[in-house]
């Protein structure tokens, strides 16, 4: 894929150069990896993100890849603990929930606070001391989630899943999919596509 090209050529070459890999087969690794990545970038502060990024475009070996997957792995089970916690707090359980059950609206904070029956400073102040973020880094998240949820169908276009979400302005759902993951919604379904195929091209050989 296009990603695969710009970000790890090298580390390609490498792998089938040093392990006697054949191309699928190094695919499978740099391919599971980065799927991992992509799947808690949303969750990660932008500087966790670069970090993780850098690491991964640094791997040269399967046992690279490897702990770098299970490094990915780590940050999106204590990002899950940390929401379990929160869902534990009768207040932010009904923030998150309003939160979650209108994703494909557009949500405003004082929406949020007529819905849970609280001042917008409440909401605001208690989401940030809570959770760490604030309250419009989380609906982004959870919609940048929902978006890459929605580009692994392969029905569903870019513009398509910017509807779905409430972005009525595409260009501004491109953005901020790039800011998130670090890759355009259409390079990710493209990536999701290739490897949804990767089975079904390993059975047909």
């Amino acid at each position: 894929t296009v990603v695969l090209a710009c970000l790890f050529s090298e580390g390609i070459e490498y792998l089938q150069y040093r392990y006697s890999l054949g191309r699928c087969e190094v695919d499978d690794v740099i391919m599971n990896t980065l799927g991992a990545l992509l799947g808690c970038s949303a969750y990660l502060g932008e500087e966790e993100r670069k970090a993780l990024w850098v690491q991964l475009i640094k791997c040269r070996s399967v046992d690279d890849y490897e702990a770098h997957f299970s490094q990915v792995l780590q940050q999106m089970e204590r990002f899950e603990r940390k929401k379990a916690a929160l869902l534990c707090k009768k207040e932010m359980a009904q923030i998150i929930q309003y939160i979650e059950e209108n994703l494909s609206q557009h949500i405003s904070l004082e929406m949020i606070s007529e819905t849970v029956h609280m001042t917008e400073n409440y909401v605001s102040r208690l989401f940030k001391s809570e959770s760490g973020m604030n309250v419009v880094g989380y609906i982004n998240m959870e919609k940048m989630e929902q978006a890459r949820r929605l580009l692994s169908r392969p029905e569903s276009t870019v513009r398509m899943a910017a509807g779905e979400l409430g972005y009525y302005e595409s260009s501004y759902f491109i953005k901020l999919f790039r800011k998130t993951y670090g890759v355009g919604p259409g390079e990710y379904k493209k990536f999701a596509e290739d490897r949804q195929a990767a089975p079904l091209l390993k059975t047909e050989e």
